[in-house]
């Protein structure tokens, strides 16, 4: 069985969990996003990219910017997504080819 006291502890855990949204941090994000794209504008990934930018921006309520460095096959916008600023507002958008962005990932991490 459980002590008054114990009791009385657990009721206000339960009691100040309503609140602690108001304690919360700043809401995320609080600027605008970078989606960066390895494929010139105009293409399909650039279109699945910007359907899903509007998507996040009305869900996030914060604007997602498309941003398209194509070349080297994807490996410019991956290496611009590596040496972005470590805030999360930066993400990249391309296609499941590992084979390219491999290069850019192990001399960043050298």
């Amino acid at each position: 069985m459980i002590g008054t006291a114990r009791l009385f502890i657990l009721g206000l855990c339960f009691a100040f969990t309503g609140f602690a949204p108001a304690f919360a941090a700043d809401p995320y994000p609080t600027r605008p996003v970078r989606l960066i794209v390895g494929f010139p504008a105009g293409g399909p990934t650039d279109i699945v990219a910007r359907i899903t930018a509007q998507a996040l921006s009305e869900r996030l309520g914060q604007q997602i910017i498309v941003e398209n460095r194509p070349g080297a096959g994807s490996n410019i916008a991956t290496q611009a997504v590596i040496t972005s600023p470590p805030d999360g507002l930066h993400a990249a958008a391309g296609v499941a080819a590992p084979r390219h962005q491999c290069v850019a990932l192990q001399e960043a991490s050298l």
